[in-house]
């Protein structure tokens, strides 16, 4: 790894799918509304606080119901990338008395109009050890975005 992106102490992994999802933005059309997106939102209030909440999961497990209510809110913003984070979150809460209402959220998610946030259901539902994966990742097999495609039949292929 360069001595660059040490400094920015990020893992290599988050760079490489940073690098790979933004390959198959530009590779399906939408490269230039995914970097703008990026842009535009990184400065987000709703940004912002799913990412507080996220890490919240991530060190206790469990939100309290306040902060719960607050992320069914923010997983329907109208930024496919706090909807993004807000299932990343959800998946946090995997093996918590909250799995089954996070599995209930990010099932809502599979059909979300934008493909990143369809991406991210299934791997919150995946995550969650939802007892309807296979099923979900079924319906996206004839979706029209590749890469929605292409990570169900990822998943499909390792949950036999």
């Amino acid at each position: 790894m360069s001595s660059r992106l040490r400094h920015l102490r990020v893992p290599g992994a988050a760079i490489l799918l940073l690098f790979a999802t933004l390959s198959a933005a530009v590779a399906n059309g939408s490269g230039g509304r995914f970097l703008q997106g990026i842009l535009t939102q990184s400065d987000s209030p709703a940004l912002s606080e799913v990412r507080q909440l996220q890490h919240r999961v991530i060190r206790e497990k469990s939100l309290p119901p306040a902060a719960m209510a607050r992320l069914k809110v923010l997983v329907n913003d109208p930024s496919p990338f706090v909807r993004a984070r807000a299932l990343t979150a959800l998946g946090g809460l995997a093996g918590s008395k909250q799995a089954p209402s996070a599995i209930d959220i990010a099932r809502t998610k599979v059909a979300d109009r934008e493909p990143l946030v369809r991406q991210y259901a299934l791997s919150a539902l995946e995550k969650l050890k939802a007892p309807d994966l296979r099923a979900q990742a079924r319906k996206l097999l004839a979706d029209p975005d590749a890469n929605v495609r292409a990570r169900a039949e990822a998943l499909l292929k390792g949950h036999t």
